[in-house]
């Protein structure tokens, strides 16, 4: 029917954006699981009832002493019969306003802080939170996060919420600068994600209040052998030292990576 190619052509061409547009996509049963709004919508409200949609904390590392200063938390699916799901399969959840504030919510219930400062030793991380513009624009979205305070053992200080750098680029107006704001006057800081992917990056770190700088996988990938990708490194780096920010690479998983970054500092 109509409607029917009509939604298949919108799946597809939400497959088409999140793949980095100027492409051509093919419906397919694959794409209509991940991208369908509507069945995911269903689907999802199911998944949160029964408890499905969980953490996984990812630690952040100090180079130099190899203390674990931040957990990432980070949203898994675990869907009864396709098994533990990465946010790709399910990635148009997060632009729909109803869905987003839910799932950060839903996951930020279940930090238990006391348990993970047990199984470190005694330490006590703060944990990253991943937010959407969806999540700031809700009037009530900073009052519910504080009201899983008191199960999670956090406090504001304990929290940092990290933004993306496309989320600066799409804000239409100052509200989402005032709700950053709002943020940190709490105790909070802001980290802002995927640093170097989106357009005019360095005048973020000019314009939006950010504590933290997290330089994309992207660039860190192919550090040791493409000088390219280290001297962007090496140039992030330097500036957020000058800015007094705390600057964090992404999708380090192997020594070689690490002596390079150890190297620029």
């Amino acid at each position: 029917t109509y409607e029917q190619m009509f939604q298949h052509a919108d799946v597809a061409l939400y497959a088409s954006k999140q793949k980095g547009r100027n492409r051509i996509t093919v419906f397919s049963e694959e794409i209509n699981r991940q991208f369908n709004t509507l069945a995911l919508r269903k689907n999802f409200d199911e998944a949160c009832a029964n408890g499905h949609i969980v953490p996984y904390f990812q630690p952040i590392v100090d180079i130099a002493s190899g203390e674990t200063l931040f957990y990432e938390m980070l949203c898994r699916w675990n869907h009864p019969t396709r098994g533990l799901l990465p946010p790709s399969e399910f990635l148009r959840l997060f632009d729909d306003h109803l869905c987003a504030p839910k799932i950060t919510l839903t996951l930020a219930a279940q930090i238990r802080m006391e348990e993970v400062r047990a199984a470190v030793g005694g330490l006590a991380p703060r944990v990253t939170i991943n937010v959407t513009a969806h999540d700031l624009h809700h009037p009530l979205f900073f009052e519910k996060v504080e009201a899983t305070f008191p199960i999670n053992g956090l406090t504001w200080s304990d929290v940092v919420f990290e933004i993306t750098e496309n989320l600066v680029l799409d804000a239409p107006s100052r509200q989402l600068h005032d709700r950053i704001l709002e943020i940190r006057s709490r105790g909070a800081k802001i980290a802002l994600d995927d640093f170097g992917t989106g357009h005019s990056g360095f005048q973020h770190l000019k314009a939006w209040p950010v504590d933290i700088i997290k330089i994309d996988k992207s660039f860190t990938k192919n550090i040791c052998f493409d000088v390219r990708d280290r001297a962007i490194v090496k140039t992030i780096v330097e500036l957020s030292q000058y800015l007094g920010k705390f600057t964090i690479a992404e999708g380090v998983e192997e020594l070689g990576q690490l002596d390079v970054l150890r190297e620029i500092g």
